[in-house]
């Protein structure tokens, strides 16, 4: 008779404890639960908060947002767009006139065609970061410099055709998805960092973070 209520004991204590550790793994559980959740919630309201009341840095190269046309409007004014050869005066003012660009500034700046591709690398890790969101070219780069002499209204306009090698210095925006060149700088006396136009690598934003704590969350279950 005693012994069997001793058994009976053991065994109701036994089962006390089974589900103290139950409860106190429960508990634990739900604490981590609460963490990370509380973490998902802080997460998002700063991304939120960021979204509405901060204005994104646009002193910074491929931090503003340009449409396309502002691209399209850079190559037409600065890369030359014919891969014949412009050798004379009047090869310039040919081109000049066919492309709508005769005097319209006193000073115009144009790369060879073919050195497309080299400008828009600019925009990237091969670039130098200079300020704002300029940025220049590693080496040098062959220039032509157009100047433009009594511009309409006068009846006798002409131009001047230099050719320089130069660091070529652009305004780098956003512009879809990609980083492009929207505006030539003419100011040569910029200084260039040892500085990437752009880091080779972002941090992780807030949104990547939250997506880490769902999945951290979904493993404790």
């Amino acid at each position: 008779m005693f012994s069997d209520l001793l058994h009976r004991l053991h065994l109701w204590v036994i089962l006390i404890l089974s589900r103290r550790t139950q409860l106190q793994r429960k508990v634990r559980k739900d604490k981590m639960k609460i963490i990370l959740l509380t973490g998902i919630i802080l997460s998002v309201v700063q991304t939120m908060f960021t979204s509405e009341h901060e204005k994104p840095n646009y002193s910074k190269p491929c931090h503003h947002k340009s449409v396309f046309e502002n691209y399209e409007n850079f190559t037409k004014k600065h890369i030359i767009q014919t891969n014949g050869t412009l050798n004379s005066k009047k090869d310039w003012e040919r081109y000049l006139n066919k492309q709508g660009l005769w005097c319209r500034t006193t000073k115009q700046s144009f790369l060879p065609a073919d050195k497309k591709v080299g400008v828009q690398q600019i925009c990237s890790t091969s670039g130098l970061y200079v300020k704002g969101n300029l940025c220049s070219s590693r080496e040098e780069m062959m220039v032509y410099e157009v100047l433009s002499y009594n511009c309409p209204p006068k009846l006798n306009s002409y131009i001047n055709v230099t050719k320089k090698s130069m660091f070529v210095i652009v305004a780098c925006n956003m512009v879809g998805k990609k980083c492009l060149p929207v505006h030539f700088e003419g100011n040569q006396n910029l200084k260039r960092t040892k500085n990437p136009c752009i880091p080779s690598q972002r941090p992780p934003t807030n949104q990547s973070k939250v997506f880490d704590l769902k999945e951290r969350l979904a493993a404790q279950d």
